[in-house]
């Protein structure tokens, strides 16, 4: 135990308990009213019976001798008589004189209306309708440019730089690599686009990861359901990754129609077609399986029955998980 006592005249507490060397009474109060020596301020149900400390302030006492609305500021601005940041305006006025319409974002302090006149016209206060007049004999504006002119006195060549760079007489872009180079991949005498590849080995480092990569469009329908699949692990199912229809069946295109991707799968693993009427049941139960040893051909029959046995059935299906005497529901 501490051998201080109490900073405040008068008292012999310990300063143990407390801070600031006072002890833990005084240092409370310190804490609860900002004042050391301060008479205990009624709280609760009590506060009513108080007034605000804040001269010319007749409410009722909330906390530390203030009313609610001193005290909210107090714990805002750190002053019982602190006043309200100003907030920034949330839209401000655009800065055309007489407008009162919001700015748009990014509209350099315009609205919306004065924004696209600039950007049609190249002055925010353009009237309305009026279009830029054509040069008078049509060709562009720019010294030593011919070429007729498209928009804002411009060819279609310097507008096209203005809407890019902000100035008609910004020079193109440069590429990186010299007139004629070709293709680094042997045997392509292609020009070079990029990375220093030709378009469509460029095209195919994009695609595949591999500007060496083989064509993967087409092929055979074999090769195409093998790429679109790919083997589940735990089931040993060939799912199907391309299109499917709404109830999870795999779609293909042969011959310029759309197939069910296990149907053709089953006949090119079996190489011939469905009988007429046919259709191919799921031993796995999985509609956008393709792997042709779980698939096996059977009627609409067998479809149904197999349905009923696995409980899958719709309506078959509630009557399949009936308990022994029990009754279907009755429906209003």
């Amino acid at each position: 135990m501490s051998d201080l006592t109490c900073a405040i005249d008068g008292c012999d507490r310990s300063t143990s308990d407390g801070g600031r060397g006072w002890c833990g009474l005084h240092y409370q109060r310190w804490r609860t009213h900002g004042d050391p020596l301060t008479t205990r301020v009624v709280r609760g149900r009590h506060a009513a019976d108080t007034t605000c400390t804040v001269d010319g302030c007749d409410r009722a006492g909330h906390s530390r001798g203030w009313c609610a609305a001193h005290y909210g500021r107090w714990a805002r601005y750190g002053d019982p008589l602190g006043q309200p940041t100003p907030r920034a305006v949330a839209n401000p006025r655009c800065a055309i004189d007489g407008c009162d319409r919001g700015t748009r974002h990014g509209g350099g302090g315009w609205c919306s209306m004065h924004y696209q006149r600039w950007r049609y016209h190249g002055d925010p206060l353009a009237p309305v309708g009026v279009r830029r007049p054509p040069p008078d004999d049509g060709i562009c504006t720019i010294d030593g440019c011919d070429r007729p002119c498209r928009a804002r006195g411009w060819c279609a060549i310097h507008y096209q730089r203005w809407k890019t760079y902000g100035d008609p007489l910004a020079p193109p872009r440069v590429s990186r690599y010299a007139p004629g180079q070709v293709c680094a991949i042997d045997g392509c005498e292609g020009a070079v686009k990029s990375r220093g590849w030709c378009g469509p080995h460029y095209r195919r480092w994009q695609t595949y990861g591999d500007p060496c990569a083989p064509l993967r469009k087409g092929g055979t329908i074999a090769e195409r359901l093998a790429r679109y699949s790919r083997r589940d692990p735990a089931t040993g199912c060939l799912l199907w990754l391309g299109a499917q229809q709404g109830q999870g069946y795999g779609m293909i295109t042969v011959e310029r129609r759309p197939r069910l991707a296990h149907r053709v799968s089953w006949e090119v693993a079996n190489g011939r077609a469905l009988a007429p009427g046919a259709v191919v049941l799921h031993a796995c139960d999985t509609p956008a399986c393709i792997e042709p040893a779980h698939l096996s051909e059977g009627t609409r029959s067998d479809n149904y029955q197999d349905m009923r046995a696995k409980r899958r059935a719709g309506f078959q299906r509630v009557v399949a998980n009936l308990d022994d005497g029990e009754q279907l529901p009755l429906f209003a």
